[in-house]
């Protein structure tokens, strides 16, 4: 495991920090480590949910760009545009 370490860090931000850590039950090495996973764990294209993944999905089975609009009976008899 890697060790880092952060100088001139503001205090302000070492404070909520400290808190954020307290609230979640880490330490601050382990809250650091989960943000840091968070916000770098995952490529910019993958999918942050389960919504943004089947958006992802339907649209890709779509071909998403191709301006086609598809449609489906609902119960009612309306028509409803799907992705």
């Amino acid at each position: 495991m890697t060790t880092l370490s952060i100088h001139e860090l503001d205090p302000a931000v070492e404070q909520r920090l400290r808190d954020r850590a307290a609230r979640h039950g880490h330490s601050v090495e382990e809250e650091v480590a989960h943000t840091l996973a968070e916000a770098f764990g995952r490529t910019e294209d993958e999918p942050q949910n389960a919504y943004d993944a089947m958006r992802r999905h339907f649209r890709d089975l779509e071909g998403a760009g191709s301006g086609a609009s598809h449609t489906t009976s609902c119960p009612r008899g309306a028509a409803t545009r799907l992705m």
